[in-house]
């Protein structure tokens, strides 16, 4: 039979044990993260009250891209990796909740000796029970830490996803500006090939120099090899689009001719594209670790309360536990560091150390994300001058062509000058369809810059 007192200390055990359950479990809500934010920059709202608004899928207007896009996310190897580690990191949770719970643990031991030429054993069967109170709140601190980190990891995750998805569209955008200027710069080298054939023929008549006939030689020549070049970028452009869907690059996908419509979104306020961005949120969860961290290290220098019982049977059959004698061992024990060579000292100013790093690597990060975006912006406003004037001008070089062409069909002036204008007429060309994917390749850059991922 267990005595009285020992059952008294048993429903002790338990009673501080529940305590302790109802302090993690009903622990006081954690600041906001984004008070670590400067006070210019603060946000009132919580982060679920505010969501985004835009989808970079709903930005394009093209299904066969949006089509690639989900094909990238779900068969990239990278990103892949990176879910996995994700995936493994949220397991280890576990790790720093299960030092909230009680440990339980069972052994036997078996002791053989001889006395008086009479040979016997004793087997000591034994289930061992050890729970550490979390009196100072250190081991939720450490939980906390661990949660914010992982959720800083599973922010760096949409990051790199919302990432692969902008490489894609915009390798989309190259390849489909480069197929189109494939088509106007063949169409120039046919039109150099003409010229040249018109020198050749001048020359032989002694109308021209052979100096003229050898620039009309070169300027083909340089129109076939920046043919070759632009097939070569389009075939490169197909492989990096392929190996970023985690296809073979074989240089086998086929799009069309038609660049995809993107919309520009408006200027945001900064507190709205700190809200949104996924590595802005992933800084701002390392600064809530490294707070919890540090208040941990704190804790740790303060008296250590655990709990440990023990129960011991001496059993003679083997397993028969009825036949055995029953003992219980509780013990409570109440463990103050003195002196650990400095390393809790040490331990606890490195981790305040890492928060005022953590602090420092968070404003850094707000003051390149608005950077980033008014870099986007003012390539947006460059661009959109630039593909303004050389629309303009590619509307004047086509009515000078037309002009060339009547006054050819009159016989008032020869096929050259009608040449020379197409020539010149589709290098410009050429210019503004280049411009056209980069302004559309801008606009993803924007979208990222702002905070727009995949989900809303």
């Amino acid at each position: 039979m267990v005595s009285g007192w020992k059952i008294k200390k048993i429903i002790s055990i338990i009673i501080l044990a529940i305590i302790s359950l109802h302090n993690f479990a009903m622990a006081k809500p954690c600041k906001s993260i984004y008070d670590n934010l400067p006070p210019e920059l603060a946000i009132e709202k919580q982060i679920q009250e505010l969501p985004i608004t835009a989808n970079l899928l709903d930005m394009i207007d093209d299904d066969s891209l949006r089509e690639l896009v989900i094909e990238g996310i779900e068969n990239n190897p990278a990103l892949k990796s990176t879910a996995l580690r994700l995936r493994a990191k949220y397991y280890r949770l576990s790790k720093t909740r299960s030092k909230f719970l009680p440990k339980l643990g069972a052994g036997f031991i078996e002791d053989r000796f001889e006395a008086e030429n009479n040979p016997s054993s004793n087997r000591l069967g034994f289930l061992q029970f050890s729970w550490e109170l979390d009196v100072w709140r250190k081991l939720s601190d450490e939980h906390s830490a661990a949660k914010s980190d992982y959720e800083a990891q599973r922010q760096y995750y949409l990051k790199a996803r919302d990432i692969l998805s902008a490489r894609i569209i915009q390798t989309w955008i190259n390849i489909v500006a480069l197929k189109n200027n494939i088509d106007i710069l063949q169409d120039n080298v046919n039109t150099v090939e003409k010229l040249e054939k018109l020198a050749f023929s001048n020359y032989r008549r002694g109308l021209k120099e052979i100096n003229e006939l050898n620039s009309a030689r070169k300027r083909t020549k340089i129109a076939r090899n920046d043919l070759e070049q632009l097939k070569e970028q389009h075939s490169a452009e197909l492989r990096n689009l392929e190996v970023l869907i985690g296809r073979i690059p074989v240089s086998q996908i086929r799009t069309g001719k038609k660049l995809p419509e993107i919309t520009c979104l408006p200027k945001m306020l900064r507190v709205d594209i700190l809200r949104n961005r996924a590595d802005i949120q992933a800084a701002l969860n390392k600064v809530e670790s490294s707070k919890k961290l540090a208040k941990a290290a704190k804790k740790a220098r303060l008296p250590k309360i655990s709990m440990a019982t023990q129960l011991l049977w001496l059993v003679l059959p083997l397993f028969d536990v009825s036949n055995g004698e029953l003992a219980w061992n509780i013990l409570g024990a109440l463990i103050q560091p003195l002196f650990q060579g400095g390393a809790l000292v040490g331990e606890s100013k490195a981790k305040a150390l890492e928060k005022d790093a953590s602090l420092a690597e968070l404003y850094q990060n707000i003051l390149l994300a608005l950077q980033e975006v008014e870099n986007v912006f003012g390539r947006e406003a460059e661009l959109t001058r630039k593909e303004a004037n050389l629309y303009d001008a590619l509307c004047q070089l086509q009515k000078n062509s037309s002009y060339y062409r009547e006054r050819y069909k009159r016989g008032i002036s020869g096929i050259s000058e009608y040449l020379n204008a197409l020539v010149e007429q589709n290098n410009t060309e050429q210019e503004l369809n280049e411009t056209r994917g980069k302004r559309l390749g801008n606009r993803v850059d924007l979208a990222i810059a702002l905070g727009v991922g995949i989900e809303k």
